[in-house]
Formats: structure tokens, C-alpha cells, sequence
């Protein structure tokens, strides 16, 4: 599994952001290996969009850690966020979609910028920020854990024309309920 690189120099602007939720969560135990999953999780991210649905402690969280883990996920450049009530302002949610692609080396600083202006960005800034993250060599994975939470239209109609504007080079991955 490809390391997480540090920050490229992303610039979050003046609002600080979680750590936390950039980073993948550890498990406190042992986890279950379950190979039939990961290899159908594997071919599941070779397409746009994977949805992981199920109740909670169903897994989802561990599947996917344990995807990123194995030998098939090696080489390809995984972005995590964990997704809390504070997304469900189109500003950060954006900051933070920012801060995620920053961490697989997508340059981000003229965005954020750009939303320094306006927090609800345009059609040519998602047109610019799709691209880019669709350039990025590997074919990189954004997971969203508990995309559940959103609940604010305007943020799932951004998180839609994200995944509508990616095109095959770039997959997410939402884990909810």
C-alpha cells in the first residue's frame, strides 16, 4: 500500500481543519481477514463509484482499511475522509475534499483560494478540480466513511457532480447506512 504523502503545501485558507478526519482510522483489534471481500472490494473500485451499505459495525470501515492493506491496493494512491455534521457546509466540505486530493499530490492551492471567494464553487472550478484528480497517475480512491451524515442537499449534489465529473480514472468509495 503507497504511503499517504505529507501535505503539498495546501493552503486550508484561514479554517482549520481535523486532522482526524483526513486520516484513516486505526483498529483497536484484531481484524478478521476476508479474502473473497477484498478481492470483490478490489473489483468494485476498478469501476467509478463503489457504495458499501450496512448497519452500523457491519464492517464497512474494516473492509475497506483491509482493501487498502492488501497486495491489489499497493500501488494505487487512497485519500481518506471520515465525514462528521461540520460537512454539511458546502465550504468545508469542499476544504476538505481539498485537503484530501492535496494528500494524494493534486495541487490544490488556486482552488482553495477560490473558495476563499466563494465557498459554493462553480462549473469551470469542479471542472478544474475533476480533472486534476482524474490526472493523478494509479487510478486514486477517495473513501468517504459515513457519507450517511450529509444531509444538506447542496452537499450531496456536490458530492453528485464530483462523482458524475470524474470519469473512469478516478474512483470513490462511500461507506454508509
Amino acid at each position: 500500500m503507497q504511503e499517504e504523502p505529507e501535505s503539498a503545501g495546501f493552503d486550508a485558507g484561514h479554517l482549520p481543519l481535523s486532522r482526524a478526519l483526513l486520516e484513516r482510522p486505526f483498529s483497536t483489534g484484531e481484524l478478521i481477514d476476508r479474502p473473497r471481500l477484498v478481492e470483490r472490494f478490489d473489483t468494485a473500485t476498478r469501476h467509478p463509484l463503489t457504495i458499501v451499505s450496512g448497519e452500523p459495525a457491519a464492517g464497512k470501515t474494516s473492509v475497506a482499511l483491509e482493501w487498502m492493506r492488501s497486495e491489489a491496493a499497493r500501488d494505487r494512491p487512497v485519500g481518506w475522509l471520515t465525514i462528521d455534521t461540520t460537512l454539511n457546509d458546502p465550504g468545508l466540505f469542499w476544504r476538505y475534499m481539498l485537503a484530501v486530493t492535496d494528500r494524494l499530490g493534486v495541487a490544490c492551492d488556486d482552488l482553495a483560494r477560490a473558495l476563499d471567494d466563494d465557498p459554493t464553487p462553480g462549473e469551470a472550478w469542479l471542472t478544474t478540480f475533476t480533472n486534476r484528480l482524474a490526472e493523478t497517475p494509479g487510478g486514486p480512491v477517495l473513501v468517504l466513511d459515513d457519507f450517511h451524515i450529509l444531509q444538506r442537499q447542496d452537499v450531496l449534489a456536490a458530492a453528485h457532480d464530483l462523482i458524475e465529473r470524474l470519469g473512469t480514472s478516478a474512483h470513490v468509495v462511500l461507506l454508509t447506512r
